[in-house]
């Protein structure tokens, strides 16, 4: 696991997007992440459409469905989740695809 923390606020079901957000900022220059940005690997790490999944961590959470897209301050990002994910499959699937100590920010929504 990183020694990266993300800080994970969880969309409520058919309410707005996820967030994963973590301490040190890396913004772009010249369009593109520095090496030290967690997720420089990818190859479209801001995007507004769906790239093609890749082998990284944001193109394997890409490929369970999820729209997401880096912000260009390098301190987060923004995703949407596909359509029927539970709020628990959610959790699963950022820990999944995310080699960072996941801190979750907002409680599980009421029934």
């Amino acid at each position: 696991m990183s020694e990266i923390a993300a800080k994970y606020y969880c969309p409520l079901p058919g309410v707005g997007k996820g967030n994963l957000l973590w301490d040190a900022a890396n913004p772009m220059r010249g369009g593109k992440f520095p090496p030290s940005h967690p997720l420089a690997t990818n190859p479209e790490p801001m995007t507004i459409g769906r790239p093609e999944p890749t082998d990284d961590p944001l193109g394997k959470f890409r490929a369970l469905g999820y729209w997401a897209s880096c912000f260009p301050e390098g301190d987060g990002l923004c995703f949407d989740a596909p359509e029927g994910v539970t709020f628990e499959q959610m959790i699963a699937d950022v820990r999944t695809c995310f080699p960072w100590r996941i801190v979750v920010k907002r409680a599980k929504p009421d029934a």
